[in-house]
Formats: structure tokens, sequence, C-alpha cells
């Protein structure tokens, strides 16, 4: 589709714009199905058998005790294909999604980093997420993912916790790895070295959160008694991890983060 790759598709007929804001919604059943379970706690799994998943929009359920913590959101990309239309329409209509969401008992949105390609033409999760913030006022904001390998630690803990205080405390951020061949390349991470780099980014982010002054030594980072500002406003931050592999579940559970999981997962 050409505004959203893991959302609703836009209705693009004059007719099925008359229809208003309901008829937008209808199409967010697939993205319900598909895209909210992939980032959700295993103690959100607590659920009556299948029924809560099953159901299109945050609808009430009469077991609410059972089905309280099953919450709803989508991961929106802003995809461009064969660029049919103009780059401001693409953004015109994620963002349209956004604010249904927003009045709709949607949870959060996350969006999506891709670089170089119109794949999803977002470099800057942290940008958006403000804007986002702007035309919202209930919806949380995920970072879906920041490509932790790819930033600086420090400049990246210092985005985060500046949208966080800036949407007044709706982030969830969501860091990965990055897969793109053409993204590591322009960016000087071999696939070789993704993984640790990863792993140490994102550890020097949490640590410069938790510290009042961090000092870090690592393979690729070292920094002495540095004072990052701000820190987050929620205390702990939110935070996820993008793990597509049986060895990356492993690392996200032990380092005690949610997980992130996206229908190309392995299935080991």
């Amino acid at each position: 589709m050409d505004g959203g790759h893991g959302a609703a598709t836009y209705l693009r007929s004059a007719r099925d714009q008359r229809r208003g804001d309901a008829a937008q919604l209808c199409n967010f059943n697939y993205s319900v199905k598909a895209s909210i379970v992939r980032g959700m706690r295993l103690s959100d799994w607590q659920t009556s058998p299948g029924s809560a998943i099953e159901h299109s929009g945050p609808s009430r359920y009469s077991n609410t005790a059972s089905t309280e913590n099953m919450k709803f959101a989508v991961l929106q990309f802003f995809s461009w294909p064969e660029r049919r239309v103009e780059l401001g329409t693409v953004y015109q209509r994620a963002l349209d999604r956004v604010r249904i969401m927003d009045g709709s008992g949607y949870d959060a949105v996350w969006l999506a980093e891709h670089h170089f390609s119109a794949y999803s033409v977002c470099p800057s999760v942290h940008v958006m997420g403000m804007h986002v913030a702007d035309i919202t006022r209930n919806l949380r904001i995920g970072t879906g993912v920041s490509l932790a390998a790819f930033h600086h630690p420090l400049r990246l803990a210092e985005e985060v916790a500046l949208l966080d205080h800036l949407s007044g405390g709706r982030v969830n951020w969501g860091a990965g790895r990055g897969f793109d061949k053409t993204e590591m390349a322009a960016f000087g991470v071999t696939a070789e070295d993704s993984y640790d780099r990863f792993h140490e980014n994102v550890n020097v982010v949490l640590q410069a959160w938790s510290s009042d002054r961090l000092t870090f030594h690592g393979e690729f980072n070292r920094f002495e008694d540095v004072e990052v500002l701000p820190k987050p406003l929620q205390n702990p931050l939110p935070t996820w991890i993008a793990s597509s592999s049986p060895d990356a579940i492993a690392w996200s559970a032990r380092q005690g983060h949610a997980f992130l999981m996206d229908p190309h997962s392995s299935h080991e």
C-alpha cells in the first residue's frame, strides 16, 4: 500500500472518505491480529484462550478480570512503493491513522526507523515521535525500533529521554540491531560486529539513564564521568528489544526486557 506497511489500508475513494473515521477504523483489524501481539510481555498473555486476539479494535470484554492486560497498537511504517504518490501524502495518510487511533482507545503506535530506501522513509523515529506527541493526547509512542547499532549511544539516550519529557511520559523505547546491508555499510557497521555493538549500545543507554554520571568501558565505547541529561520522565522507561531469533529472545530475557517480534521471526 502507498502509505503504511503493517497499518490500516488508507481509504482512497471520495465515497469512503465521506464515511468518516469509523469506516477507516474497520481496516485496523488485520493489524491487531498480525502486529499487536509481537510486542506483548509474557504476562499479557494470561488471558482467556484466544478470544481477545480475534476481536478487531480495542473492544471491552465481559471477562475483564482475565483480559485487563491486553492492549492494542499498530506498527506504522512509512512505505513509499514505486513513489506512486508524493512523499507528503505518505506522511499525511500515516498521521491520519495516528489521529484516529488516538481517539479510539488504542494503546500505542510504534514508529519504524529505516534509512536509504523507500521501504520506510522515516530516518528519525525520535523526530517523528515528537510530531506524533504534538498531535495526540492518549497514545503511547513506541520506537519500533531505534536502530541502536547505528547511533552514538549517548546521543540516543539524550534524544529518547527528551522525547519522553516532551510527550508527557508516553514513550515506549524499542531498540533493534537492524538487518539491512545497505544501512550497515553506510553507517560503518558490519554484520559480524552488529550484535555486540547493538548489545553494548543498549547497555550504555540504560546505564546513562540510571546513573548520575556515566563511566563505561566497552569494546566500542569508552566514557569517563559523563553526566547525560535529561533523564527520562518515566522511571524506569519501558524498554522493549526486537528479538527475532532464539538467541535474541534469550538475550532479551536474560536482561529482563520485554521483546518485540514480527511476522518473519524464527519459529524454531
